[in-house]
């Protein structure tokens, strides 16, 4: 995964049994490795902290990401809220701007962490 800062970052999971990697829920691994990058990056900047200002979501965009982490599709969540798949790609890339995130799971990582959403 690549930072902000076109840095890299990397996490590698082992398993004794194919089968059980074949198995491993992709999306979840990509969640955690998105936390773990952002909790890794929040404890080696030793630099003291200025108060952070959290950004303000409209509340479609908190319900876009609600259910990003609930792991449902674009297209269901626009089943789901009645818009269309393009109006929720709409308010989670604008979720993603406010939250300063290059990725959907980042945003819901971010969104998570702030307590803009709830898990």
């Amino acid at each position: 995964m690549h930072g902000a800062n076109h840095d890299l970052f990397c996490v590698s999971l082992g398993t004794d049994s194919k089968e059980a990697a074949l198995q491993a829920p992709l999306d979840q691994l990509r969640l955690m490795t998105v936390h773990l990058q952002s909790s890794y990056l929040r404890l080696a900047n030793d630099k003291p902290k200025e108060e952070i200002v959290l950004p303000s979501l409209t509340a479609r965009e908190r319900d876009c990401l609600s259910y990003c982490a609930l792991g449902k599709t674009s297209w269901e969540i626009g089943q789901i809220l009645g818009i269309s798949e393009k109006t929720v790609d709409f308010h989670i890339s604008n979720a993603s701007v406010k939250l300063d995130a290059n990725s959907r799971i980042f945003a819901v990582v971010k969104a998570l962490r702030h307590g803009l959403i709830l898990p």
